[in-house]
């Protein structure tokens, strides 16, 4: 399942087509942010949510580390 914008399916390098092209299924939602009846209905195996940078409203708090 991917939940993408217009980046998602940008016609030159359409994430979506190269998924379908691996993956048995495919569904696209054109939206910002995940609808999770329909996930719960679809039960993907994996979900993938893309969106433009520009359309952040505020900036994720990045506190993650890793040690070595």
């Amino acid at each position: 399942m991917l939940v993408g914008d217009s980046y998602a399916h940008f016609s030159a390098a359409s994430l979506i087509i190269m998924l379908a092209e691996t993956f048995r299924e495919v569904h696209f939602i054109w939206s910002p942010a995940v609808d999770w009846e329909y996930f719960k209905k679809v039960k993907p195996n994996i979900l993938i949510c893309e969106m433009a940078e520009r359309f952040l409203c505020q900036v994720t708090a990045d506190c993650f580390t890793v040690e070595p």
